[in-house]
């Protein structure tokens, strides 16, 4: 698994739960859940973005298993939909205190993941598919792309080549790794940041800046939406000292919107990315169109 190979091989990689601090190495997380490498199946994992969420990820993604990254806010109605359709043999969901078919089971004392009972392989899944994540188009319904490790761990590298990540990034997941954009975000700066904060605080909750100051997070990314907010609540007229760059895909911003921004960067040396992402190609895809302000 290259996506995973090259995570672990950023051996001084520190994986910090936002709200409490706890911090774990990335040699102890991937592998603290003791799962069988060969085991193949398919995990639901609904995602919240905190480091229990992402001790899965990665333990799972050590496996032989099809990992599924969906949004922990789906209605309950459309969650037993996407299980009926696809009859996956685990599903990590705190929301839920039983779900019918399935067993609780406790991996740790922070992780418990239902199980399928009786699982009797029911869904054939090709080898190369790694991850399934829905689009802005399928996600009212129970339509899923398949991603390999291989195309996403190529999209990685082709970010890595013009993204100015740096060895001492302290990077936090703003965006939901169900997304592709998020996901993306994740992969990139595990292969070469220094500590990625986990959390499902957003930019409009004071807790979300108290953590930013705590930690002194090195980049921000986001679709048009959250570059509206930041400019609603006045991020663009004063510094963020430990910010270096900003990313965004999503959609266009508007141009007095792109003209704040790019002032912003060049009065405080800051960077701006912005991106072409879809699911079906594999994540962040594009070249940058501004730097320090400059199109």
């Amino acid at each position: 698994m290259k996506i995973l190979e090259n995570i672990i091989a950023n051996k001084n990689l520190l994986f910090t739960e936002a709200s409490t601090g706890r911090t774990i190495p990335v040699g102890m997380l991937y592998r603290s859940l003791g799962l069988n490498p060969v085991e193949k199946g398919l995990l639901f994992l609904y995602n919240d973005n905190q480091l229990n969420s992402i001790e899965i990820l990665l333990n799972f993604y050590g496996t032989a298993h099809t990992i599924a990254l969906l949004g922990r806010k789906l209605h309950p109605d459309f969650k037993d939909r996407l299980e009926a359709e696809y009859r996956p043999k685990y599903i990590f969901d705190p929301q839920r205190n039983e779900i019918p078919g399935y067993s609780l089971k406790e991996f740790s004392d922070t992780i418990k993941i239902f199980m399928m009972d009786d699982y009797q392989n029911e869904i054939k899944i090709n080898s190369e598919i790694k991850i399934l994540l829905s689009t802005s188009g399928t996600t009212g319904t129970p339509k899923l792309v398949k991603l390999s490790d291989e195309s996403l761990y190529q999209n990685a590298l082709s970010i890595l080549d013009y993204m100015p990540i740096l060895e001492s990034d302290v990077v936090p997941l703003n965006v939901p790794i169900n997304f592709v954009y998020g996901f993306s975000i994740f992969t990139t700066n595990c292969m070469r940041a220094a500590r990625i904060v986990c959390s499902d605080k957003d930019i409009m909750q004071n807790e979300f800046w108290k953590e930013m100051d705590e930690y002194g997070y090195s980049t921000l990314g986001g679709v048009p939406y959250l570059y509206e907010n930041l400019n609603r609540i006045g991020f663009f007229r004063k510094n963020s000292s430990s910010l270096r760059y900003l990313t965004h895909t999503g959609g266009t911003i508007n141009t007095e919107l792109r003209k704040i921004i790019f002032a912003y960067c060049e009065e405080y040396s800051k960077e701006f990315f912005a991106q072409y992402g879809q699911t079906e190609a594999g994540g962040r895809n594009g070249i940058p169109f501004h730097s320090r302000a400059h199109e």
